[in-house]
C-alpha cells in the first residue's frame, strides 16, 4: 500500500546538495535526483546525512541545453529538504547513499 499522498516522476537529475547548517560550510557533493514530487525527493549521493539534516540542493544545469529541471513537474532546481531517512545502496558508483527528502517550506 502506498504511503505517499503526492505522485512521485521518475528523473535523472545531477544534482549538488550541501548541509544548510554554517557549522559545515557549503561543501557540496554529487549525487542524482532519481524521482520528486511538488513534497520530496528521491536523491542518491556520495555521503550520508543524518535524519532531520536540512540540506540545499541544487539541480545542475545542462549549460548545452534546456535545463532537465523545466521537463520535470515537481523538480525544483534550488531548494532547502529535510531528510526523513537514509540508507546505505550496495554499488559501485560513487553515489552510495539513498535518501528520502521532504521539501522544506520557509
Amino acid at each position: 500500500m502506498e504511503k505517499r499522498t503526492l505522485p512521485r516522476t521518475h528523473t535523472k537529475i545531477p544534482v549538488a546538495c550541501c548541509c544548510f547548517t554554517i557549522s559545515e560550510g557549503a561543501n557540496f557533493f554529487n549525487g542524482t535526483m532519481l524521482n520528486c514530487s511538488p513534497g520530496g525527493t528521491y536523491i542518491e549521493l556520495e555521503r550520508p546525512y543524518q535524519e532531520g539534516t536540512i540540506l540545499m540542493i541544487k539541480a545542475n544545469e545542462n549549460l548545452d541545453g534546456p535545463s532537465p529541471a523545466h521537463t520535470v513537474e515537481g523538480v525544483r532546481t534550488i531548494s532547502l529538504a529535510e531528510v526523513k531517512w537514509s540508507r546505505t545502496l550496495e554499488k559501485e558508483e560513487t553515489s552510495q547513499y539513498g535518501l528520502g527528502l521532504k521539501y522544506y517550506n520557509l
